[in-house]
């Protein structure tokens, strides 16, 4: 009898483990993501596209980050949206071994960090395109859900897979929990247009910029490290949705 009730409990522990590990887990977990990768404030965007932010930030980046792509930049032109001289750079870094999208990849520039997390509206509001509060600039980045549909309806499968690509380039005290969902919202909407949808988050924004650049579908959103990477696939002979 004894016996018995010991094979019992152990059947019931074993029921009980595969049950946990077969249980559906929600992804995330109180901080989120880890968006952020380190390189506070690294504006690579700002310092090609403007002289006025260039002014205010350009000893910064030859401070604290010498050999990114802004600090190059800057050493070899004066010139604002000079893109030959990022192309150079770019090929430089594919040439000596950065990692590159394959070329049945489309390639989603996800704007997320603190403009999702510091946003006075709701996850909600800003996935359904109708911010309370519309003057908060963080909104001018951010992308509705229904724009990454349309996007997702535009591929026609012209690509096999999706990589969605995010970070942040501020320090955030409690994470990126509310950007963590956005990204998963993000996710889904590929996802239910039949592609294959991975994450690559938290990377430094010189090595998902040379990514980004060359890919053959790319899918921008909003501020000008977007814009400028749009600009660089459309010389390179791909394709913005």
């Amino acid at each position: 009898m004894f016996v018995w009730v010991i094979v019992i409990a152990v059947l019931f522990l074993i029921a009980a483990v595969v049950w946990y590990q077969r249980k559906p887990k929600k992804r995330g977990f109180s901080e989120g993501l880890p968006f952020y990768c380190g390189w506070h404030l690294d504006r690579l965007g700002d310092m090609v596209k403007t002289h006025a932010r260039r002014a205010k930030a350009e000893a910064y980046h030859h401070q604290n980050f010498p050999g990114s792509l802004a600090s190059e930049y800057m050493r070899q032109t004066t010139e604002e949206m000079n893109l030959p001289v990022l192309e150079k750079l770019v090929a430089e870094r594919v040439h000596a071994g950065a990692e590159v999208p394959s070329p049945d990849t489309a390639v989603v520039h996800v704007r997320a960090g603190d403009v999702i997390d510091n946003n006075r509206n709701s996850l909600e509001a800003i996935l359904q395109d109708r911010c309370l509060h519309p003057k908060d600039y963080r909104c001018w980045y951010v992308r509705s859900r229904s724009y990454f549909q349309r996007k997702a309806g535009a591929l026609k499968k012209k690509a096999k897979r999706v990589i969605l690509v995010s970070g942040s380039h501020k320090r955030r005290k409690g994470g990126f929990p509310k950007s963590t969902e956005y990204l998963y919202a993000v996710q889904k909407c590929f996802e239910d247009a039949g592609y294959p949808t991975t994450l690559r988050v938290g990377r430094d924004p010189d090595s998902d910029f040379v990514y980004m650049s060359r890919a053959n579908i790319y899918v921008p959103t909003g501020g000008g490290y977007s814009r400028i990477i749009a600009l660089l696939v459309s010389r390179n002979g791909g394709a913005v949705m």
